[in-house]
């Protein structure tokens, strides 16, 4: 009865090796069955008996390994099929994941252009680099640049006053250097460079006697001078239906780098 036992075992254990290392519990239980059913033949009925409960503890151990392994561990088995409802995790991670914009904004500027860069430009026939803050404002119909420290106000009358400061501890000009208006009303350009005319003789001005007579741009420039001795560029550019003046007034002592940074916002000049 004792050699019988031990065969059996031995039997079993072979049994055991054999199984694969990944399966079903369902090709676990039919082939311990298999074994039982052998053992009934080739060994006493006790030997039988023990040696089927055996098989049984050894199925279960299987069978709770088998459920304990991490999903990708497992068996498939034969005639099982893979449950498709099941995400793998970078599955559902991609998701519920969303490309976000730079800084965690999801709102887009108005602008393309970026909101600042550096610049060369001449003054005084050196070379210099300074910061350019993108000037875009709601309701004109261009972008361009002006220096980081310039500050920008709305007038009452609708009209943008740039005010200068070339430094962060210089304090900005008590009057802006330059003042811009859009006209929209269809005017065309000699009309509106007679009324500017008019305008600024009511004012005291005549226009000044060292006009340039090649325009550096726009469409239309004049330069007024009143009594004073204090001068006044007007400048137009035109695109389809809109008509934009930029008057410009500043202080003689700022003469040099108010035309120096005016050149670089005329070449920075784009139309929305």
């Amino acid at each position: 009865m004792n050699q019988s036992w031990e065969e059996q075992m031995k039997r079993l254990k072979e049994d055991y090796d054999r199984i694969p290392d990944e399966t079903s519990p369902e090709r676990i239980w039919a082939h311990v069955q298999s074994s039982k059913r052998v053992g009934k033949h080739r060994a006493p009925r006790v030997g039988a008996i023990a040696g089927g409960t055996a098989a049984a503890l050894i199925a279960g151990m299987l069978v709770m390994s088998q459920a304990v392994l991490p999903p990708e561990d497992r068996g498939t088995g034969e005639g099982q099929e893979e449950n498709p409802s099941v995400a793998e995790p970078e599955d559902d991670q991609d998701e519920d994941t969303e490309e976000k914009p730079p800084g965690g904004s999801e709102e887009q500027p108005d602008s393309n252009r970026p909101a600042a860069k550096e610049i060369t430009y001449q003054v005084e026939g050196s070379y210099t680099e300074d910061t350019f803050q993108l000037l875009d404002e709601d309701g004109f119909s261009f972008t361009t640049y002006i220096p980081e420290f310039f500050e920008t106000e709305r007038t009452e009358a609708g009209k943008l006053a740039v005010y200068a400061a070339f430094s962060k501890d210089q304090q900005r000009t008590d009057e802006p250097v330059w003042t811009v208006t859009e006209h929209t009303d269809g005017k065309d350009l000699e009309t509106m460079a007679a009324n500017i005319r008019t305008t600024y003789e009511n004012q005291g001005y005549q226009r000044s006697t060292h006009q340039f007579e090649d325009l550096q741009y726009g469409d239309y420039m004049a330069v007024f001078e009143n009594t004073e001795r204090e001068h006044v560029t007007v400048i137009l550019q035109q695109n389809e239906q809109t008509i934009v003046e930029w008057q410009k007034s500043y202080p003689v002592e700022m003469g040099d780098g108010i035309n120096a940074v005016e050149q670089v916002a005329m070449d920075e000049w784009e139309w929305k």
